[in-house]
C-alpha cells in the first residue's frame, strides 16, 4: 500500500468517518483494492477542486450523509419485489 493510499484511509481525523464508510462500502460490491482507488481518487479530485479555484471552500458532508439519503420506500419495493420473484407473498406491518 502506498503512502498515499495509507493516508487516505487512515489521516485526517474530520474526513476519517466519511473516507472509511465510502471504502466500507464500495468494497462490498468491488473489492477492497477498486474501492482504495476510488476513494484515493475522490480525494484527489477534491484536492484538485480547492488548489484551482481559490473560491472554493470545502464542506464536509458528516458520516451519516449517505444514510440519510437512502428512501425507504424504494428500499421496501425493492426487497418486496425480490421476495415475490423469489416466490414468497409478502406482508409488511411496522415495527411498533
Amino acid at each position: 500500500m502506498t503512502v498515499f493510499n495509507h493516508h487516505v484511509l487512515q489521516g485526517g481525523r474530520r474526513l476519517h468517518a466519511v473516507r472509511i464508510q465510502r471504502y466500507r462500502r464500495l468494497a462490498r460490491r468491488r473489492g477492497k483494492l477498486k474501492a482504495l482507488v476510488a476513494v484515493a481518487r475522490s480525494v484527489l479530485v477534491i484536492a484538485c477542486h480547492l488548489l484551482s479555484d481559490r473560491d472554493a471552500r470545502f464542506h464536509n458532508l458528516g458520516a451519516g450523509y449517505y444514510t440519510s439519503r437512502i428512501d425507504k420506500n424504494r428500499k421496501t419495493r425493492s426487497h418486496v419485489g425480490q421476495l415475490e420473484a423469489l416466490g414468497y407473498t409478502v406482508a409488511l406491518t411496522p415495527a411498533a
